[in-house]
């Protein structure tokens, strides 16, 4: 859930004072903040002594289920920290799923990244495959070609989308049924260049492959 600390701020100009602070952002719950976050409106305050308005570098915790996307943010001067902080990380997220009923749980791992930057540099990553993703899917009905839906965080590590087209070919494997899927979705629109990213890499690649823990359902 998302939640705001009262913390103790100083000033530029040395004036002390407490403002409110988002500690944690869940983008399920309050879609809005992704946007503030993006607009940079995230723990902006105002000095009441000098009216001076800045950005406090502070903690924050980030949520979005839908992209499987956890991340502990820390400011970029902790960065030195980032061998404890990933062993802190690790450990608090398994000490909270122990107590997590078996339907609130899940399956993938947090991320650990320095300053707002970093992490709007993923999410808008992941915000720029959401059009071709959308004319993945409308071609995929009018086409009638198959859509393997991979795990967003595991996609994500291996700089793929959480979808790929797939046209069975005779005597094909996974490759060649990716690549296929690819040429005939480029071929009905040549305009979508993240697709055409991944079709080159794949060429190129002869041994490209998709793990089977990358894929949701059945193989």
């Amino acid at each position: 859930m998302s939640s705001r600390n009262l913390e103790q701020i100083e000033c530029a100009c040395g004036e002390q004072f407490e403002a409110e602070l988002w500690t944690s952002i869940s983008v399920m719950e309050d879609p809005e903040l992704k946007e503030s976050l993006d607009a940079g409106e995230i723990n902006v305050v105002c000095c009441p002594a000098c009216s001076k308005i800045f950005y406090v570098e502070h903690f924050l915790l980030y949520h979005d289920s839908k992209n499987e996307l956890l991340a502990f943010v820390y400011p970029p001067s902790f960065v030195d920290q980032k061998k404890q902080l990933t062993q802190k990380m690790n450990t608090d997220i398994d000490n909270a799923l122990v107590g997590l009923d078996a339907d609130q749980k899940f399956s993938y791992r947090p991320i650990l990244v320095f300053g707002l930057d970093a992490l709007l540099e993923i999410i808008h990553a992941d915000d720029q495959w959401e059009d071709e993703l959308a004319i993945l899917e409308f071609l995929s009905e009018e086409l009638h070609f198959s859509v393997i839906s991979l795990h967003p965080a595991q996609a994500r590590r291996n700089d793929l989308p959480r979808l790929l087209p797939s046209v069975p070919v005779a005597g094909g494997n996974r490759r060649a049924s990716v690549l296929a899927g690819l040429e005939l979705l480029l071929g009905h629109n040549e305009l979508l260049s993240h697709f055409r990213a991944i079709r080159d890499r794949i060429i190129k690649h002869t041994d490209w492959t998709l793990s089977p823990e990358l894929i949701i359902g059945p193989l």
